[in-house]
C-alpha cells in the first residue's frame, strides 16, 4: 500500500492550489438536551460518514465531544450521540489505508477540522477556540488563560488523545 507520507507528498501541490469543496451535514445534540439521554460512556454512538460510507475520524470526534463536554461541563467519560456526513470529491482523500476502508487520509484535514469547529460554534453558539487553546496559550481577553467561567484553557479531550496514541503504539 501507499504510505501516508507518500500520499500526502503526492497531493501536496493539489492541496496548495485548490480550495476544499466539501459539504458537511450533521445531527448534533441540542445545547441543553438531557445528558442522561444523549450521552454514553463510550464513543460507540459517534458516527462519521464520508460520501455515505462509515469512517473513523478521531480528530473530528475530539473536537465535537470536547466542545460539548466543555459546554455542558461533563466528565471525561461522557460521549454525546452525533452523526456527521461529509461529502468530498474523491481526489481529496485516500481510503486505501486499511482493508475495511474506515481509516481515511484527508488531504485537507486541517480545513475539515476548522469547518467542524465552526459548525459546533454556530450550532451551540460558543467560541470553540477557547476550548482548544494549549495550556501555555492565553485565551484572548484574559491574562490567566481562563475563560469567562473560570475553566482553564487546556484542550478538551486531552485524555482521549493520549489513549489514542497508546492504542496506536500497541498496533
Amino acid at each position: 500500500g501507499v504510505s501516508e507520507a507518500a500520499a500526502q507528498r503526492a497531493h501536496a501541490s493539489a492541496t496548495a492550489r485548490a480550495p476544499l469543496r466539501a459539504t458537511i451535514a450533521a445531527l448534533l445534540p441540542r445545547r441543553h438536551a438531557p445528558v442522561d439521554i444523549i450521552c454514553r460512556t463510550t464513543p460507540e454512538r459517534c458516527f462519521f460518514f464520508l460520501n455515505r460510507r462509515p469512517i473513523d475520524f478521531a480528530a473530528a470526534r475530539k473536537i465535537i465531544v470536547g466542545t460539548f463536554r466543555q459546554l455542558r461541563n461533563l466528565p471525561a467519560r461522557k460521549f454525546p450521540f452525533f452523526c456527521v456526513d461529509i461529502t468530498l470529491p474523491s481526489d481529496t482523500y485516500d481510503v486505501n489505508l486499511t482493508p475495511d476502508k474506515r481509516k481515511v487520509l484527508f488531504f485537507y484535514e486541517k480545513s475539515l477540522l476548522v469547518a467542524i469547529e465552526k459548525l459546533c460554534a454556530s450550532v451551540w453558539n460558543v467560541n470553540t477556540l477557547q476550548f482548544f487553546a494549549r495550556p501555555s496559550q492565553k485565551v484572548a481577553g484574559d491574562r490567566e488563560g481562563k475563560d469567562e467561567n473560570g475553566a482553564n484553557g487546556a484542550r478538551a479531550g486531552q485524555e482521549d488523545e493520549e489513549e489514542d496514541e497508546e492504542e496506536d503504539e500497541e498496533e
